[in-house]
């Protein structure tokens, strides 16, 4: 009798993936674990199912080796992101000297600075040189040296080192995991004295960003400028760093974002044209293997073009092993082709299950493969228009269907309207794509290129603001949806199953499915019991002093400042999402006569706190902050809340002090939040 979960039976692939999937995630829970225990455990368990199969038939046979298939795939990956991990980091290098190293990458930053990627080959300090191959980030903010750095240029220049370190607020976006993902976890700033030596080093990567710089001039030289600029070269280059927030915002809103990183989408349009373009080689002998050459060739030179950006060698991946298994082999299985892919990025960085657009992009195509036939199999039409409207509309929800989890788990809320949008936004992207291509091979003819930049620009316009216009349809977005990563698997969990019930009609899957909703139910039901009791002090690790007091569903907030900066109204904001409170208020402004604020101190239900300006401190910096406590009928536990600064041996000593209404000077290197527990009022 068939399981709902035996439909992987026919994907080998797609399991040994997903063990080993599950390897680097246990690797990232037990990190401290000694991986050579791993050795004896796999030994033994080989052993045991050694003796095992000589008493067992045949199939059981069969079962006990996949099993130790799987358990071995799961070790491997655990051994391998270690040891992955392990090569990232392998030294400690000076934080202070005179750095040499190459420029991977640059882009533009924040109040008129360049950001670079730069790999350090060699440092020297007092009079002695050590050699390194670390990366890091440079800003930098001298406009004349800006302007002749470049991708490949070796760079020397004397600064200090300033490790990520994340902030540790509630709900903030984690930057020092994000840039750990990437290799670096130095940065440096730099106003002037960068000097470029004769030398440079360009690679295939540094050789492709140098190309994508000089078309993206070929859109200014045309006289393209704004956000049609920027978003031109998002769209058709895969160069990001020059939209606006206000664009991404109004892209967000509408359920347009995808358009704006050259992904799946942009490569499968790309493919679209190529196939037609080869299209009279499918009538001749023998020109299958040539015809799938060339469509490779020219998936990776629009990857070369695009500057090799993760997106898109990993959307052109999936297509090289879509393409090469389906004309190639007899029998293919897509999603052991997409397993094949993913399993081929992980070998070069295990670390890539943790980016955002991996998981998308895999979630994506696999809902598209999974649900569009079927979706479009519900109504069929001889007429053109129709069906490629409905294959487009069917597309839209088996790719919404599939990120949907995932999407509301990082970015918080639903864009309402992504059907809507996707009818504008998906035929546009195209059009825009089919326009840039030859924009790009025919720019020698100057009459021709004139008029293809004019229609980009106006496509550009019109596609702006159409997302604008459909952000602005009242409730385009349902925002403040906070999920924990155990809900996003419950909400997969619940889309399979009720997938397999509608499809198998068995009662077991009607029974996970209904299982799985009452458990968010009950989940959600105790969370909003759990925030209106809720009475917590959160002292954030910002540039600027910054307190929050969370009241039941109240959040009051405090700052020695007149008007607190968009980033932390932003972090305030994202607090009251999770903890599902009220939009923050100032706490001058609160009708709770409890609260007693001046100038320096806030005074919270018997709790006396003194900002100092010591509190404020750059945000990589260690913060001080003195705390005195009144008792009264609370008490307080340390540490409690996400974000919260371990104490550990301290807690003791600091409750104690605390009971005591002694002054205590605490000293943290992030967010500290007190969890008060009410007794009496």
């Amino acid at each position: 009798m068939k399981t709902p979960l035996s439909i992987f039976n026919n994907f080998p692939f797609a399991r040994l993936t997903i063990a080993f999937i599950a390897g680097i995630i246990i690797r990232n829970y037990f990190d401290n674990v000694a991986p050579v225990f791993l050795i004896p455990i796999l030994i033994l368990i080989f052993l045991t199912l050694l003796l095992s199969i000589s008493r067992r038939d045949s199939l059981v046979k069969m079962r006990i080796l996949s099993l130790f298939l799987f358990l071995s795939l799961v070790g491997s990956g655990f051994l391998y992101t270690h040891y992955y991990i392990q090569t990232l980091f392998d030294e400690i290098i000076p934080e202070k000297g005179t750095y040499s190293g190459v420029v991977l990458d640059k882009a533009p930053a924040k109040n008129d600075r360049f950001k670079y990627t730069i790999r350090l080959d060699c440092v020297k300090r007092n009079d002695s040189l050590k050699y390194v191959n670390e990366k890091i980030l440079l800003y930098n903010s001298d406009s004349t040296t800006n302007a002749v750095i470049e991708p490949g240029k070796r760079v020397l220049f004397q600064s200090t080192l300033y490790e990520i370190k994340e902030n540790k607020n509630p709900c903030e976006f984690d930057y020092h995991n994000y840039m750990k993902i990437k290799g670096i976890r130095y940065q440096t700033f730099v106003k002037s004295g960068i000097a470029l030596t004769q030398s440079e080093h360009l690679n295939l990567k540094t050789s492709a960003l140098n190309l994508r710089s000089r078309l993206m001039k070929m859109y200014r030289d045309e006289g393209i400028g704004g956000d049609e600029y920027s978003v031109l070269c998002a769209l058709t280059l895969g160069d990001q760093n020059y939209i606006s927030n206000e664009v991404k915002s109004s892209f967000s809103a509408s359920g347009a974002m995808h358009v704006l990183s050259v992904s799946g989408l942009h490569v499968g349009i790309v493919f679209l044209i190529i196939n037609f373009l080869l299209k009279p080689m499918d009538k001749k002998k023998g020109m299958k293997i040539p015809k799938i050459a060339m469509l490779l060739i020219f998936l990776w030179f629009y990857a070369f073009i695009s500057g090799l950006s993760p997106s898109v060698l990993r959307s052109c991946s999936m297509f090289s092993f879509i393409v090469i298994g389906e004309n190639l082999q007899r029998r293919t299985n897509t999603y052991n082709t997409l397993a094949v892919s993913a399993f081929s990025l992980m070998l070069i960085n295990p670390l890539i299950i943790y980016d955002v657009g991996f998981q998308l992009s895999y979630m994506a195509v696999i809902s598209i493969v999974f649900f569009q036939p079927r979706f479009s199999a519900l109504i069929k039409t001889k007429n053109g228009i129709t069906k490629y409207l409905w294959d487009l509309l069917t597309v839209s929800i088996a790719a919404q269907l599939g990120t949907t989890p995932v999407s509301i788990y990082y970015f918080h809320q639903f864009p309402t309207y992504f059907l809507i949008s996707n009818f504008i936004v998906v035929p546009l992207a195209a059009l825009i794509l089919y326009a840039a291509l030859p924009f790009f091979f025919l720019s020698f003819i100057p009459f021709l290129k004139h008029i293809l930049a004019f229609a980009l620009n106006y496509m550009t316009w019109f596609l702006n603001h159409s997302v604008q216009f459909i952000e602005n349809f009242p409730g385009s977005v349902i925002p403040g949806i906070w999920i924990t990563s155990f809900s996003m698997i419950l909400l997969y969990g619940l889309i399979i199953f009720l997938t397999l019930f509608i499809l198998r009609k068995r009662s077991v899957s009607l029974f996970a499915t209904f299982s799985i909703l009452l458990i968010l139910l009950s989940s959600g039901i105790l969370k909003e019991i759990r925030c209106s009791q809720q009475k917590m002090i959160i002292i954030y690790n910002n540039s600027e002093p910054l307190i929050s007091y969370l009241d039941g569903k109240h959040h009051y907030y405090y700052s020695t400042a007149k008007e607190i900066k968009s980033y932390s109204m932003n972090e305030l904001k994202s607090v009251s999402g999770y903890y599902r409170t009220s939009p923050p208020q100032k706490i001058e402004d609160a009708d709770n006569k409890s609260f007693i604020s001046g100038k320096g101190y806030v005074y919270l239900n018997g709790n006396l706190i003194k900002m100092e300006d010591k509190f404020s401190q750059k945000s990589y910096s260690e913060i001080d902050f003195d705390l005195i406590y009144d008792t009264g009928n609370s008490t307080i536990e340390i540490p409690l809340g996400k974000g919260t600064n371990r104490l550990d041996e301290k807690s003791a000593t600091i409750n104690q002090q605390l009971k005591t209404n002694q002054l205590v000077n605490l000293k943290t290197e992030g967010a500290f939040v007190l969890n008060l527990k009410t007794m009496g009022h």
